[in-house]
């Protein structure tokens, strides 16, 4: 018994090519000369320690436009403040903004969302 070799379709090469060209190719930096993209290699910025008893009574201020009042002080949130702002490895500002709002929005009743808030209660609260 003889077996007979078929010769590969071109078509399929072509496929085989092009796929193994779009596997390959992310794995190429082109272009990626750190010259062209300045402080991609910089540090994070240093985040400033907080005065808890700022950001406590700026919260403590805070009301949403109907008149509420949108934090209500415990020691559970006081926990939750600590762990924001006095974690380790430190958090970016951004991080530690969007982890408040979280923490905002957990003390708002669900029949009281949305919670619109406006300056300048906002900004005493984002600039402590």
């Amino acid at each position: 018994m003889t077996s007979v070799v078929r010769p590969i379709n071109k078509n399929f090469k072509r496929k085989v090519a092009f796929a193994l060209i779009l596997f390959l190719l992310p794995t190429f930096p082109v272009g990626a000369d750190d010259s062209l993209c300045p402080g991609s290699d910089a540090p994070p910025p240093l985040v400033l320690d907080v005065d808890m008893g700022q950001v406590k009574t700026a919260l403590g201020a805070l009301h949403d436009t109907q008149g509420r009042g949108v934090w209500k002080n415990s020691a559970e949130t006081d926990a939750a403040l600590e762990d924001v702002f006095k974690s380790t490895p430190r958090k970016t500002k951004l991080e530690q903004f969007f982890q408040l709002l979280y923490l905002i929005q957990k003390q708002v009743n669900d029949s009281a969302l949305p919670v619109v808030v406006e300056p300048p209660q906002i900004i005493d609260v984002l600039l402590v």
